[in-house]
């Protein structure tokens, strides 16, 4: 099989354990899409009235590292906080944030899918390195 289509399966394989649902199919393999908190109009018992409920998101890029190197994953993980940066930015233009919670809980929701192309990628340098000492 063709390494660079067994890594594009590593990496859609590991999108899809992930847990994401439709998210993770719109993400396309070189990129995580960083989603602020989910805003929705639900029913708020402790206010006795409903809370509208917004959401935004950033692409982030990651086909330029080599995440089988622990420099290029801090540069990826730095790249996730900026877009949690820019998407909470976003959603404060819709409707008034707490900056500093909205990044933690979305740098913290994306990290089961960038956790799992980081362990793509490592178990795809893995693989390559195996096939490498075989020829």
């Amino acid at each position: 099989m063709d390494k660079k289509i067994f890594k594009s399966s590593l990496v859609l394989a590991a999108l899809g354990f992930a847990g994401t649902g439709s998210l993770a199919m719109a993400e396309d393999l070189n990129e995580l899409i960083i989603e602020s908190p989910k805003v929705t109009s639900e029913y708020s018992p402790a206010r006795g009235a409903p809370v509208e409920v917004y959401s935004t998101n950033a692409r982030v890029y990651y086909n330029d590292l080599d995440l089988a190197n622990s420099r290029d994953v801090r540069t990826l993980e730095t790249r996730v906080k900026t877009a949690a940066q820019a998407a909470c930015q976003k959603l404060n233009h819709v409707i008034v944030t707490e900056d500093l919670p909205c990044i933690r809980e979305t740098v913290a929701a994306s990290q089961p899918r960038l956790q799992a192309v980081i362990q793509a990628a490592m178990q795809a340098a893995l693989l390559d390195k195996q096939d490498r000492t075989r020829s």
